[in-house]
């Protein structure tokens, strides 16, 4: 004969499961809108930066000369974030909310191809990058959307890419 407690067992196992599946598809889904709002954050960064190279562009003639990734970012001249300050370039625009905190910490999640320093946008036949998340750098560590990063160009397209951009290989 059954004993009538082990039975009962048996019947909720089954909501059991399904209850902890239920709460595993709400944790995968809440993951990935988090880093859907954080990678369109991150672009929407990405073009207010674009629009201050366009400011700073229009002011000077050409584009600033910034260093590949300052050593402080925080207080360096040749630093994104000082260097745009005046053309309404924020700190929250200068890191991808993605990054991890020791890049956040430093303040600046971007990455600048110097090959770009003094140049003009307009006078660039194709698209070359100006900005890339710093996770682009090292082939060991993942891009922070979804094993991606996102690279800015020079006519303004914010691409998101799991390849290193062509030439910084090379240069860096």
């Amino acid at each position: 004969m059954i004993n009538r407690n082990s039975r009962s067992g048996l019947i909720w196992l089954p909501w059991v499961i399904i209850l902890a599946v239920i709460a595993g598809l709400f944790l995968v889904y809440t993951y990935i809108e988090k880093e859907n709002r954080n990678a369109k954050s991150c672009r929407e960064n990405l073009k207010q930066i674009y629009l201050a190279l366009e400011l700073f562009e229009l002011d000077r003639g050409y584009l600033p000369t910034l260093d590949f990734y300052p050593s402080e970012p925080h207080t360096d001249a040749s630093s994104l974030r000082v260097a745009l300050a005046n053309y309404g370039v924020e700190t929250k625009h200068c890191l991808c909310p993605s990054s991890p905190d020791i890049v956040i910490q430093q303040g600046l999640s971007y990455v600048w191809n110097t090959k770009m320093n003094k140049r003009v946008l307009s006078e660039v036949d194709e698209p070359h990058w100006l900005l890339m998340d710093i996770q682009s750098v090292h082939e060991d560590v993942t891009g922070p959307h979804f094993r991606n990063v996102h690279v800015l160009y020079s006519d303004g397209s914010i691409q998101r890419s799991d390849e290193i951009p062509l030439g910084i290989v090379e240069t860096y």
